[in-house]
């Protein structure tokens, strides 16, 4: 599990990088809602395209995914255990754009 851990969190840096790019300050907020509301904008097509990435990111983890676990184990039984759980946590990943408290 610490293996996903680590390639997991290698793909939740790169969503904390883009949500904390939109945090920068209110206006940008105001700015971001704006653009929402034109349907046009470079903000949006930027959250967007971040949102492509991210979902380029986690479909190439998972077409991958015993390889990736390989390089960290060569124990056979490891990679069976942590590339279902590498899978299961990478499709998880985009869902969480849509989690409200």
């Amino acid at each position: 599990m610490s293996i996903v851990t680590r390639v997991s969190m290698a793909v939740m840096a790169v969503i904390l990088g883009l949500g904390q790019g939109f945090q920068t300050c209110l206006w940008l907020f105001v700015m971001v809602l704006t653009c929402i509301i034109a349907s046009k904008g470079i903000l949006v097509h930027a959250a967007y395209r971040g949102t492509i990435f991210l979902i380029i990111l986690c479909v190439s983890r998972i077409c991958f995914h015993p390889q990736i676990i390989a390089i960290f184990r060569n124990d056979p039984e490891v990679i069976v255990i942590g590339s279902a759980a590498l899978r299961w946590q990478l499709i998880s990943l985009p869902l969480m754009c849509y989690y409200h408290d």
